[in-house]
């Protein structure tokens, strides 16, 4: 019996890592938050709130999916789409929905700004914001921005990753000046998240250095959202 256990974890570990390539998450974000001890559950949580958009086979025509780290690729597509919505005179409102657990941060700040300037109302529903997601999700209209229930919204730091991403890959000659980049970007971030979420500066940049990781009532009461949706996507009316 104690092998067959074994054998249905071992199965059910393969399942969550292939569910995460699939919707193009890092397990790592989901299964080991970076700061402190967070309850398991919300892997559950998550995931539930990704099969929605996952499973809504006929999401409304003024529609965004935003799923997936935040690189280039991804900003130049959503940039099109928005632009795409933006021009359609048969459209007055946008949805975006999100599930991502962070990425580049010139790309997070980019789409804050092209969200933040759409001439349409942009509604915001997710499931995830991890890191410049949470962002992206402040930055929706105000009283249109919605967390689901169970889901989460974390913000830490900056961090230099030295690798293929454009934001990041040639801003240092020495290891000195990191340090340096880190604490202005700390500073931009926290100036940006402060116009979005009404929070002092004082206060984000404290909870970007330490961490944090915040529920769907928790971001509500935080700024990053206006309130929290407790019913399925499929049982929602599509906004026209």
């Amino acid at each position: 019996m104690k092998r067959n256990l074994t054998l249905s974890g071992l199965i059910l570990i393969g399942l969550f890592i292939g569910a995460c390539s699939l919707l193009e998450v890092n397990p790592e974000y989901l299964y080991k938050p970076l700061y402190g001890d967070k309850d398991p559950t919300f892997v559950k949580q998550a995931f539930q709130g990704a099969a929605e958009i996952a499973s809504h086979v006929s999401l409304p025509e003024n529609a965004i999916v935003l799923k997936g780290s935040l690189t280039d690729k991804l900003k130049r597509r959503v940039r099109s789409e928005l632009k795409r919505l933006e021009s359609d005179s048969t459209i007055n409102e946008i949805i975006l929905f999100l599930y991502s657990n962070g990425g580049g941060e010139v790309v997070s700040w980019n789409l804050s700004d092209d969200i933040s300037n759409c001439t349409k109302p942009v509604e915001v529903r997710s499931c995830m914001a991890y890191s410049g997601a949470a962002l992206i999700l402040a930055s929706g209209t105000k009283g249109r921005r919605f967390v689901y229930e169970g889901s989460y919204v974390m913000i830490h730091q900056a961090r230099f990753v030295r690798g293929p991403n454009p934001d990041t890959d040639s801003i240092f000659d020495t290891p000195e000046e990191r340090p340096l980049w880190m604490d202005a970007s700390n500073h931009l971030n926290a100036e940006r998240l402060a116009k979005v979420t009404g929070q002092s500066q004082k206060r984000i940049l404290k909870d970007l250095v330490k961490g944090r990781w915040l529920s769907a009532a928790e971001a509500v009461k935080y700024g990053f959202a206006d309130s929290v949706l407790t019913k399925p996507l499929k049982q929602e009316e599509a906004v026209q």
